[in-house]
């Protein structure tokens, strides 16, 4: 019996003495084109914000040492898993829209939510405040600029995203892995610059 379809291809229970290599290979294609658009939406979005501080003359201090924000990654992911549930559920093309930005809304604030605390809770300082705003909940949520992320997430997801996915799955997976591996090693560096700056009582960034 089929368990999985997909423009009209099917896949079968692989058997466990003779492999479905294009059960596997297909699983294989799916992930690196996700982690490619989880590396490239990570880049977009600093340098959106990058050339926003431009405009505004406004210095941006950022964590990372590499030209990437994970949390714009992070955010497209939950996104476009949030589409791929409303999907299977063969609701109307409206019903799934309406769906779809609510849950982005609600899921890219607490993203922010989380990605400010965890920033502060390691490293001392706020990377993003909507303190001064109107409607804000906290320094890290506000209502206004939540309500624009879920414009902006159905913008990628419906529009965005079909068009830049062929792409995605022709890139060399080795180059994947490099960047991938880059975006790890300077999470890393990051983490071990602020604990040498903090154990010479300086401060970090």
């Amino acid at each position: 019996m089929p368990i999985f379809q997909n423009s009209n291809i099917y896949f079968e229970y692989p058997n466990l003495n003779r492999p479905n290599i294009f059960f596997y290979h297909t699983i294989n294609v799916m992930l690196m084109t996700l982690l490619n658009a989880f590396l490239f939406f990570s880049i977009l979005g600093f340098s959106g914000e990058y050339l926003g501080s431009l405009i505004l003359n406004h210095q941006k201090e950022t964590l990372l040492l590499g030209p990437w924000m994970p949390i714009y990654g992070l955010g497209f992911l939950f996104v476009h898993a949030t589409h791929q549930f409303l999907k299977c559920k063969n609701l109307a093309k409206k019903k799934e829209l309406i769906f779809c930005y609510i849950i982005s809304v609600l899921v890219l604030s607490l993203c922010e939510e989380i990605g400010g605390l965890l920033t502060y809770h390691f490293f001392q300082k706020n990377y993003w405040d909507y303190t001064n705003l109107p409607l804000s909940i906290g320094p890290y949520i506000n209502v206004f600029i939540s309500l624009g992320w879920g414009f902006l997430a159905l913008i990628i997801e419906y529009l965005v995203y079909p068009k830049v996915k062929p792409f995605f799955q022709k890139i060399p997976k080795l180059l994947t892995i490099i960047i991938f591996i880059l975006l790890l090693l300077d999470h890393l560096i990051c983490f071990h610059r602020h604990n040498l700056l903090y154990t010479l009582n300086l401060h970090p960034f």
